[in-house]
């Protein structure tokens, strides 16, 4: 039976179970990655671990392999250079695969080198990018769910008594599942538990997707089917989203966005 996991008693601590290597105020955990036993020669400010140029990379005394790690990080405030130029920086893992650190704000470079990607061979998560989005405007708290079943979780815990007994989420943001039929989708499957009770309204959701299907945008779009406030594309999400969640939470535009944006589909098509 594996041992319980207590979380930390505030947001910023950590869980029982983990190694903490960095506190805010020492640099015991770690040497140089040089020669793997001469002191870490970067800084600590602030309770913050700060690069020093020059000095080579540092590294962990402990080895690690197949493990949950848990890094924050901040791009230098003064934006200097492009590309892979601006605020580069990276955690590796085993010595061989790096988790890219690099400011991506406004800033052109390759899918798999910009932040969050495993440099060079896989970009970074749709579903983190969202996260950054959502956190860059210091104005929501997301939870993210990489599963179906831990979503659907997220939905029972966060809409108790029809959203009355706690927090009730203000939006869901999906795509779509490739290895599912239209009608298995999370879309429809929270929407079908919805209908069931006269007293749930209808969650606000937006898909972001690199699907191009008119059928499957159609049916996300219908007010009684899908009823989503919006349809958008991977690759141009980030701009859009934060004034479309303004609109969604604090000005209760769901329904309107839904109609706006089906007749924008509709329209498009009698265009082309």
């Amino acid at each position: 039976v594996p041992p319980k996991v207590t979380p930390g008693a505030m947001n910023h601590q950590a869980p029982s179970d983990a190694i903490v290597l960095f506190d805010g105020s020492s640099l015991s955990n770690f040497v140089s990655a040089k020669d793997g036993s001469s002191p870490a020669a970067w800084k600590i400010e602030n309770g913050e671990l700060v690069v020093q140029k020059g000095t080579g990379d540092i590294q962990s005394k402990l080895p690690f392999g197949d493990a949950q790690y848990h890094v924050e990080w901040s791009a230098p405030t003064e934006i200097v250079g492009e590309g892979q130029g601006r605020g580069n920086s990276g955690f590796f893992l085993m010595g061989v695969y790096e988790v890219q650190v690099l400011d991506s704000y406004v800033n052109k470079t390759y899918t798999n080198g910009q932040a969050g990607s495993i440099y060079k061979q896989f970009p970074p998560l749709v579903v983190d990018e969202i996260a950054a989005a959502i956190g860059n405007t210091g104005l929501y708290t997301s939870i993210n769910t990489y599963n179906e079943s831990n979503a659907m979780d997220a939905i029972h815990q966060y809409d108790r008594g029809f959203g009355m007994l706690t927090n009730k989420l203000s939006c869901v943001i999906t795509g779509w599942n490739n290895y599912k039929k239209p009608r298995d989708q999370f879309l429809y499957h929270l929407r079908e538990i919805e209908k069931k009770s006269p007293l749930r309204s209808a969650t606000p959701m937006v898909i972001v997707t690199e699907d191009h299907r008119e059928d499957l945008k159609r049916r996300a779009l219908d007010a009684k089917d899908g009823a989503v406030c919006a349809y958008l594309h991977r690759d141009s999400f980030r701009d859009s989203l934060p004034p479309l969640l303004l609109q969604i939470i604090f000005h209760q535009k769901a329904v309107e966005l839904n109609k706006q944006a089906s007749e924008q589909f509709e329209s498009a098509l009698l265009e082309d």
